[in-house]
């Protein structure tokens, strides 16, 4: 699977300095042919305030958010059509596609799946609707879960 023509995604929401330095060693081990960053939001502005900026300049293989529905649409596809995906803040939809094609997915999963998971965290509207997209795309031989972050291990642990 290293042949020429094997590409890696990397679809995430914004770009994020905790996860620049993993991203670069995969460009530095793949290139810019084979493995690109694409990012489909805009920095927040409170985030910007505390210092967050956009994807420097330099890095030629990081897609800046998109601006018109047909770059948005150009990424959704680049993610389906690659041969690899890992997704961090990814759309449902995209999540959805990208596991119904049948090709090789990485979720990456922080503190969502944290235990314990009380009451009052499955009454919240927005967890549960995470939860239930996450049950939808992970029953598939294709998907996998990517423990990310200081948590992980613990919270996959208990």
């Amino acid at each position: 699977m290293s042949g020429e023509g094997f590409s890696v995604v990397y679809c995430t929401n914004i770009w994020n300095h905790y996860q620049a330095s993993w991203l670069r060693t995969f460009h530095a081990r793949l290139g810019s042919h084979r493995f690109q960053v694409l990012l489909l939001e805009s920095i927040p502005d409170e985030r910007r305030k505390l210092g967050w900026d956009d994807v420097p300049p330099s890095l030629d293989w990081v897609w800046p958010a998109p601006r018109t529905r047909l770059e948005y649409g150009m990424r959704r596809q680049r993610i389906i059509d690659a041969d690899s995906a890992i997704l961090g803040a990814c759309p449902k939809d995209i999540r959805l596609a990208r596991a119904g094609s049948g090709k090789l997915i990485f979720i990456t999963a922080g503190r969502s799946l944290r235990r314990p998971v009380t009451w009052l965290r499955r009454a919240n509207p927005v967890f549960r609707s995470h939860l239930s997209s996450l049950r939808r795309t992970s029953n598939r031989p294709n998907v996998h879960f990517l423990a990310i972050g200081k948590f992980a291990p613990e919270d996959s642990a208990r």
